[in-house]
C-alpha cells in the first residue's frame, strides 16, 4: 500500500494570485491542526513571514488600475476563447462538407495549444499570438469559411491590449518598492513550504498518520483543485450570498477563540452545498479573546469570491 504523502503542486505554472492564495490555504490549515504546527515552529514562522511579503506585494498588484483592467481584459479573453472553440465545435456538424474539414482543422489547432485561459498570463499571451497569427496567416481561409472571424479579431485585440498593458505594469512594478517585494519571494516562500511538507512526509514514514495524516489529506485536496484550476478568478460565486448557521456564544478562556463557521450554498437546480474551509473560504478573526462580541471575516477561495462578516459572542458560562 502506498504511502500518504504530499502530492506535487504546479506552483510554478501558478498566476501571482493563484500562488498566493494557495500559499495563503496552505498557512491556515495550521491554524486548524494546530498540534502539526508545533511539528514546525521555526520553519513556520518563517514561512508566515514570508507569506506577510507576498502578501503585500499582491495587494499592491491587485489594485493597480493596470491590473484591474489587464484582469477584465483577461475576462473578455477567455469568454471570446469559449466563443471560438464554441463556434468552430458547432461547425464540425456542418452539413457542407467543406466547412466541416475547415472546423476540423481549427479544432485540432485549438486542442493542440492546450487550454489557453488557464495558462500563466505571459504564457496565455504568448500562445494567443501564435493562435491569431495562424488564424489570419496559414488558415485565414478555413476561419472565413467556419466563419469566426469576428472571434478571431476580438481575442486579437484584446491579447494586443493586454500585451501593452503588461508593459506598463512592469515599468510601474521595477520603480516603486511595493512591486519590488515580489521579486524571489515565491521562490524564497516555496523553498520554506518545500522543508514544510518534507518533514511532514517523513513524519509520517516513521510515525504513521496519527499526527500530520488528517492535515495532509487536506493538502492534497487543495494542490488537487490548484493544479486544475489555476485561474481561480473566473465564474467564483460570492461568498456573501451563502448561508452561515449561526455561531453559538463561546466560552471565554483568555486565549484568542478559533470557530470555523459552518457556511453553506443553494446552487441552481441543485441541493444545499456545505463549503469546506481553506478550500473554499479562509477566516481572520477580530476581538475573539475578551468578553463580548467577535468577528469572523470570511473570504472567499477557490470557486467563490469576496468576504463575508460573521459575528459571535465570548461570554463567561455559569
Amino acid at each position: 500500500m502506498d504511502i500518504l504523502h504530499v502530492k506535487s503542486v504546479k506552483t510554478y505554472r501558478m498566476r501571482n494570485a493563484a500562488h498566493y492564495q494557495f500559499m495563503d490555504v496552505f498557512g491556515n490549515l495550521f491554524v486548524v491542526y494546530k498540534d502539526v504546527a508545533l511539528l514546525v515552529p521555526t520553519e513556520l514562522t518563517e514561512f508566515n513571514r514570508l507569506l506577510a511579503i507576498e502578501r503585500t506585494a499582491y495587494n499592491f498588484d491587485r489594485k493597480s488600475p493596470l491590473t484591474i483592467r489587464i484582469n477584465e481584459l483577461d475576462e473578455q479573453t477567455g469568454n471570446d476563447l469559449h466563443g471560438l472553440t464554441d463556434a468552430v465545435k458547432s461547425a464540425l456538424h456542418s452539413h457542407d462538407p467543406q466547412v466541416a474539414e475547415s472546423a476540423r482543422m481549427l479544432y485540432e489547432r485549438i486542442q493542440q495549444l492546450g487550454i489557453i485561459y488557464s495558462m500563466p498570463l505571459e504564457e496565455q499571451t504568448a500562445t494567443v499570438t501564435k493562435l491569431t497569427d495562424e488564424f489570419t496567416g496559414r488558415l485565414a481561409v478555413d476561419v472565413t469559411k467556419v466563419g469566426v472571424n469576428s472571434w478571431v479579431t476580438y481575442i486579437l485585440n484584446d491579447n494586443l491590449a493586454i500585451t501593452g498593458l503588461m508593459q506598463q505594469r512592469s515599468a510601474e512594478v521595477s520603480n516603486r518598492p511595493q512591486g519590488r517585494l515580489r521579486n524571489g519571494i515565491r521562490h524564497e516562500i516555496e523553498a520554506v513550504y518545500k522543508r514544510i511538507t518534507g518533514i511532514l512526509d517523513a513524519n509520517i514514514v516513521t510515525g504513521g498518520e496519527a499526527l500530520c495524516g488528517a492535515l495532509v489529506r487536506q493538502l492534497n485536496v487543495e494542490i488537487a483543485y490548484f493544479n486544475e484550476h489555476d485561474t481561480p478568478h473566473r465564474t467564483r460565486k460570492n461568498i456573501a450570498d451563502t448561508v452561515a448557521v449561526p455561531v453559538p456564544v463561546q466560552t471565554y478562556t483568555g486565549e484568542p477563540v478559533i470557530v470555523i463557521p459552518e457556511l453553506h450554498c443553494v446552487e441552481e437546480g441543485q441541493e444545499t452545498k456545505k463549503l469546506v474551509f481553506a478550500t473554499d473560504f479562509t477566516v481572520t478573526y477580530k476581538d475573539n479573546i475578551n468578553l463580548g462580541d467577535a468577528e469572523i471575516t470570511v473570504r472567499g477561495k477557490g470557486t467563490y469570491k469576496g468576504t463575508k462578516i460573521i459575528t459571535f459572542n465570548i461570554a463567561r458560562m455559569l
